[in-house]
């Protein structure tokens, strides 16, 4: 099966009763086909959307033994996992999800947030500017860098990509009061 989509979770724009509905729909699915990777990774996604995300996990780890190159799977999996505090699980399949769909900047993006959190900042940027060269537009990534360099100390590199980040998108209030405060901080060490 070749992965067309990369679906991230936790973006449904739907209501709650259209998330009941499907959830519905998913799991008449499943009774009828019990090895519908698809049915069960979108499941997945209702659960995550609805709170619940153990049995979201389940579901995608259902997804992944049935179709072991679903990236998306393993991407959602990857993010229930962290979502859940259990950052140190989503790097594997955060990493499976880049080897099966390595055209996507989403699993690349949330490898990075999941190794920011857990400390090594070499690796965070390196996945960082991964996601930016395939998609240089995605300007959250942008900040998230930025908040990287200024772990690791580096104004130049933090400046950059904030004022980067607002060429992109102007009148972006939490960019421009992160990028002034750095500006005072250089300002006041200099003589």
């Amino acid at each position: 099966m070749v992965d067309t989509a990369l679906v991230v979770p936790n973006q449904f724009t739907v209501g709650a009763g259209e998330l009941d509905a499907a959830r519905q729909e998913y799991l008449a699915s499943l009774h009828a086909n019990t090895n519908y990777p698809d049915a069960h990774n979108s499941l997945g996604l209702v659960l995550a959307a609805q709170g619940d995300g153990e049995d979201a996990i389940a579901h995608y780890r259902e997804a992944i033994r049935l179709d072991p190159d679903f990236g998306a799977a393993h991407n959602n999996l990857a993010a229930a996992l962290a979502k859940a505090g259990r950052t140190d699980e989503a790097i594997t399949p955060y990493m499976d999800a880049i080897r099966l769909s390595p055209q996507h900047p989403e699993p690349h993006w949330n490898l990075a947030v999941a190794l920011q959190a857990a400390g090594p900042l070499p690796e965070a940027t390196e996945q960082f500017r991964a996601a930016l060269r395939l998609n240089p537009a995605l300007v959250d990534i942008r900040c998230r860098l930025a908040t990287v360099y200024m772990q690791a100390g580096d104004t130049h590199d933090t400046e950059a990509e904030l004022t980067e980040a607002l060429h992109q998108r102007s009148n972006w209030p939490a960019a421009e009061a992160t990028l002034a405060h750095l500006r005072a901080q250089v300002g006041a060490r200099q003589p």
